[in-house]
This record gives C-alpha cells, sequence and structure tokens, in this order.
C-alpha cells in the first residue's frame, strides 16, 4: 500500500516531509527550541508517523528508537567579566579574585566542573559557586610577591563553549616611607607660618600624594616636598600624610604651640573702637573676631590657658633633658573666671622659673600683672619661646659634645 504522507513532530509541533525521488528518503527541515541540554536525557524525542492511501497510521519516537533523539547544542561561548577587586593595585598578598560568569538566555548554562585559573602563567586551583542565575569563579591567592602579577581564568558552558578572561594587578602591602626634614624642631614658636619639608617614596606603587595639615605638596625629584603652613594662635597639629598609588599610607604629626610676642598699639586701638559701639550695632564679622578668643589687644583667658601649657610643655622637656624646673601651671582658666592677686603671681613666677633655668637673651619677667602692658604681654610669651629654643640648641649640643659622639657610638 502506497504511503500517501510521512510527517514528524518535534515538541508540539507537526512537519510535513517531502519525498526525494533521488535519495529515496522523506525529507524535512525542523527548528529546535535550543539547545537540548536540559531535555530529559539530553535529547528532543522526536515523532515519526507515516499514514497509507487507506488511512492507517504507524509511528516511532525517540525512546523507541535512537535515531529518532535529536541532540541539538548551541554554539555561543558563555561570558566571564572580572568583579572584585578592580584590577590595578592590591594591598594584601592574598587577594580573593572573583570573575562573574554567565550564559545567554535560554543557553546550556555553566559547567561549574570546568573552571580554571593561573597566576603568572602557573595553575592555580578555583572554585565555582552558583546563587540563582549568577555564577562566580573564585581564586584565593596566596603569599603573592610584591609586584605585579597576570591572573586568568577560563570557563566552559555545558555545551562545550569556552571563553577565557584575564587582569592585572600590582601587589603593594608596605606602606610609603615617610621622613621629615625639618630646620628646627622648636615646638612653642612665633612665627605665623611653619615649612614642612620632607621626602616621600614608595618602591612598589609609587607615591600618589602628599598631604600636609591638609594642604596638597607639589613632588620634586626623589619625593622631596616642602609646604609653609600657617599657624593659628595657640596649638597646631599639623599631619603630614603620603599616600601610595595602591592607597597605603605614612603619617606623622608635628606639634607647634604658636605664641604672640608682637602686640601692637593697633590692635589696642582696634579692641577700644569696637568696644565704644553698642553690642546690637557689631557686625557678624566683629562678633565672630571677638568670641574666637584671639584678641590682641585684651589679655584673658586664653592668653593665661597658652602661657600656662607653654610652661608645662617646656618644664616637661626639661625634666626630660635632666632639669628641674618648680613649676605648677594652671591652663583651665574659664573666661568669666576672676584671678586673685596670688594666681597672677604663680602665674609670673613659673615663667620667671623657666627663665632663670638658663642664660636666656630674653626680656624679664614683668614684677605684676596689675595694668598689664602690651609689650609686659609680649615678654612674657618671648621668654616662653626663647626657652624653648634654647633647649633644642642644648639638645643638638649633646650629640654634638656628648657621649653619643665621643664615646664610641
Amino acid at each position: 500500500m502506497a504511503l500517501t504522507q510521512v510527517r514528524v513532530k518535534l515538541e508540539d509541533t507537526w512537519t510535513v516531509l517531502t519525498y526525494n525521488a533521488a535519495t529515496g528518503r522523506y525529507e524535512g527541515e525542523l527548528t529546535a527550541p535550543g539547545t537540548s541540554i536540559h531535555q530529559p536525557g539530553g535529547y528532543y524525542s522526536l515523532t515519526v508517523e507515516a499514514r497509507n492511501a487507506t488511512g492507517q497510521t504507524a509511528s516511532l519516537s525517540g525512546e523507541q528508537y535512537k535515531a529518532l533523539r535529536l541532540v541539538v547544542r548551541e554554539t555561543a561561548a558563555p561570558r566571564l567579566a572580572l568583579l572584585s577587586p578592580p584590577a590595578g593595585y592590591v594591598t594584601t598578598a592574598s587577594p580573593a579574585i572573583v570573575f562573574r560568569a554567565s550564559d545567554e538566555a535560554g543557553g546550556s548554562g555553566i559547567d561549574t566542573a570546568s573552571g580554571q585559573a593561573a597566576i603568572d602563567g602557573v595553575s592555580v586551583p578555583c572554585t565555582v559557586a552558583v546563587s540563582g542565575t549568577a555564577y562566580s569563579l573564585t581564586i584565593q591567592a596566596r603569599s603573592l610577591a610584591e609586584g605585579p602579577h597576570t591572573v586568568t581564568a577560563a570557563i566552559s558552558d555545558r555545551d562545550g563553549n569556552r571563553t577565557g578572561a584575564s587582569a592585572a594587578y600590582t601587589v603593594d602591602t608596605v606602606p610609603p616611607a615617610l621622613s621629615l626634614v625639618m630646620e628646627s624642631l622648636h615646638r612653642v614658636v612665633e612665627d605665623a607660618r611653619l615649612v614642612v619639608s620632607g621626602y616621600a617614596r614608595d618602591a612598589t606603587s609609587g607615591i600618589g600624594e602628599v598631604t600636609v595639615a591638609g594642604i596638597r605638596a607639589e613632588l620634586e625629584e626623589k619625593g622631596r616636598f616642602s609646604v609653609a603652613v600657617p599657624l593659628e594662635v595657640g596649638e597646631n597639629r599639623i599631619q603630614v600624610t603620603a599616600r601610595d598609588r595602591a592607597g597605603l599610607t605614612a603619617s606623622q604629626e608635628l606639634y607647634r604651640l604658636r605664641m604672640i610676642t608682637d602686640r601692637a598699639q593697633e590692635d589696642r586701638d582696634v579692641l577700644d573702637a569696637l568696644l565704644a559701639k553698642p553690642l546690637e550695632d557689631w557686625t557678624a564679622a566683629e562678633r565672630s573676631w571677638f568670641d574666637a578668643g584671639v584678641v590682641r589687644g585684651a589679655y584673658n583667658a586664653d592668653d593665661l590657658n597658652r602661657v600656662g601649657l607653654a610652661v608645662e610643655l617646656i618644664a616637661g622637656w626639661m625634666h626630660q633633658a635632666g632639669y628641674l624646673a618648680p613649676v605648677a601651671p594652671k591652663t583651665d582658666w574659664e573666661p568669666l573666671d576672676v584671678p586673685v592677686r596670688s594666681q597672677m603671681t604663680a602665674y609670673l613666677a613659673d615663667v620667671a622659673a623657666l627663665r632663670d633655668q638658663f642664660p636666656l637673651q630674653a626680656p624679664e619677667v614683668p614684677a605684676d600683672m596689675e595694668d598689664l602692658e602690651l609689650q609686659e604681654a609680649n615678654d612674657i610669651e618671648t621668654i616662653l619661646v626663647r626657652a624653648d629654643e634654647t633647649l633644642e640648641m642644648l639638645s643638638k649640643s649633646f650629640w654634638v659634645c656628648g657621649e653619643p659622639v665621643c664615646g664610641g657610638y
């Protein structure tokens, strides 16, 4: 009995085949919906049906006949991209390097057993993990040497398509070297600015920047820098920070206590003019200036505390150098405090105790604080500046003339 129709079913779609007299076969084209990797058994089961002239049919399926098992493979490679850390500098010798792997929608999916990795061409272990539809390939590096390294990774999808990615890193675990070269270590000063100079170096990644009190320094040859920093009256803590290109930092702090030694009549005139005005007529700038505490035309709690702090610091440094200065400075004066005579006598006695320790080229201590003149106020703070200068000179002469030089160091 002659066949009248031969058709084949893929999924739910029937396709009628055409008889080819040259080959003696029924032929046709089918379009698979995608890779067969996700199908039961890894194939599409085709159903072939033949019909004769009487309408009788016979059929076979892939479950019955292997030739009707259609295996489809995709050809698009998966994607592999660096996730973390970003290529460039890393500050640990054992970074965890993560790549993200993905396959196209409807693809075969990532083969989690296919991951491979290498560092500088040497194979290293890696792990492939899946979370939902996201795949990650992780390389846990161990004890990498300082300097540049190349990391490569590769992975396949379940249909065997392979892809790779790489990342270049420079390991830098050593902070930069920061050294300060100061003309003077004088700490109780009268200068309005301080020149901070030094060198910053980094052998691996190089110096990215140097900041001095928040001011970015211009780097010269061999990493030298020099920055002039304005000093406020009172305490100044100057942070010097070198940062390399990997982000590692080295810092040093300089301390300077700026005194007032240059009060002048114009300072008194400015204050007198302001105090002559009704308070409600003061401008915002005038209020801010007055409230800031540093009023050169007056002598207030800020001045008392600044002098007390200088006495305390210098006496402490003298003690470290083997000198005893019998002082008991007060450093907690409040704006509304009213000093009594005994307190002011002790105040001047502390300054005199420091002055008497050394042959200073400095003015005399005022006899008392009654009707203190501007120059007398300047003299008090000048004595402290000169005392600290003398301490610095003594510390230098020790290294030139003492045991560390002459005794075999």
